[in-house]
């Protein structure tokens, strides 16, 4: 089935446009599918915060109306877990160019400013007739 990238595009264009360019997005490269997991990685101080699971940060999922799940752990930055959550975030960011692969495309590869894209997700959500 043929996605139009709602909420993900409009949702993003609002971040990085919003924040002028001080959050960065990039797209997971996918072959037509979904890629379903969430990570969420902040650190603060000497602090990692994870969330991690299948539910995507919208009204619906956050107010319990979708039956998914997410993992929220706290854990010090230098921890063996954080150090290989963070191993596996720069993986993916980075790509690995040791073996050609490119997990991930930067945020103007997946651009879409369609104001009929924009509006439809912001209606979406707001009354919660979607499905993210």
């Amino acid at each position: 089935m043929q996605k139009d990238g709602v909420p993900n595009r409009p949702v993003a264009n609002e971040l990085v446009s919003d924040s002028t360019g001080a959050i960065e997005v990039r797209w997971y490269r996918t072959q037509g599918e979904q890629f379903h997991t969430k990570l969420v990685l902040v650190k603060h101080g000497r602090q990692l915060d994870a969330s991690l699971g299948s539910a995507n940060l919208t009204r619906r999922n956050i107010g319990n109306l979708n039956m998914e799940a997410n993992v929220q752990l706290s854990m010090p930055l230098n921890s063996p877990l954080a150090k290989q959550l963070g191993g596996y975030f720069n993986l993916l960011w980075n790509n690995d160019e040791q073996m050609h692969i490119e997990y991930t495309a930067p945020f103007g590869a997946y651009k879409n400013d369609s104001q009929l894209t924009y509006w439809r997700y912001r209606f979406m959500e707001a009354t919660g007739m979607s499905t993210f």
